[in-house]
């Protein structure tokens, strides 16, 4: 049995010897080559693509913008945010044409000029202090919420027949929306409008 074993013996060997040479690593081989995946690598491990590339860009451009325009505060988006204290906000604030827009009307007083957003992309405004947008609050064709939460908030007439959507609530205690909101047709509720309405056409 010795002559069997061996033979195994050596059936082993020659083998093993051709995974060896199977698994051999040649210093001279060409290194493979780099795939998209890893050649679009972050340092974190994720994976950027050209459309995160471009998302950026655009956000970067809309910050520069907001930077440059914005008469207040911007946020990484580049949206425009306009926050005024009491008595602040005296003169007219205007909306850069194309942003975003939030303007915040919290303490008593504030906004007297009122808030022109006939040329930004959107508009947010709230009056929640007593007595405060004394001054016309315009809207353009994007869409516009506004709320008059304040005591005589909103005296100075809110106008935005052409937004795309605008939405005017007005529930102060004490007279808010005097004169009454010119809406979009169809879309007047009591002083202020509504975008819910049946007969109201939100097209944004």
């Amino acid at each position: 049995m010795r002559w069997r074993a061996s033979g195994l013996r050596c059936r082993l060997l020659s083998a093993t010897a051709v995974l060896v040479a199977g698994c051999s690593f040649d210093p001279g081989a060409p290194a493979p080559a780099t795939t998209v995946d890893d050649a679009s690598a972050k340092d974190d491990g994720s994976t950027a693509t050209g459309t995160d590339a471009a998302q950026d860009a655009v956000t970067d451009a809309a910050q520069a913008d907001c930077a440059e325009l914005c008469p207040g505060d911007c946020n990484e988006a580049g949206d425009c945010l306009v926050a005024c204290g009491n008595g602040e906000c005296v003169d007219r604030i205007e909306c850069p044409a194309g942003l975003d827009c939030h303007v915040l009307c919290a303490a008593d007083d504030t906004c007297a000029g009122g808030v022109d957003c006939s040329g930004a992309a959107s508009c947010t405004i709230e009056c929640n202090g007593d007595d405060s947008c004394a001054g016309a609050l315009l809207c353009g064709s994007g869409p516009c919420q506004i709320t008059c939460e304040g005591n005589s908030s909103c005296q100075g007439g809110i106008s935005c027949p052409d937004s795309c959507r605008c939405d005017v609530e007005c529930s102060g205690g004490s007279n808010p929306c005097s004169p009454s909101a010119d809406c979009p047709d169809d879309c007047s509720a009591d002083r202020g409008c509504s975008s819910d309405g049946d007969s109201c056409d939100s097209s944004c």
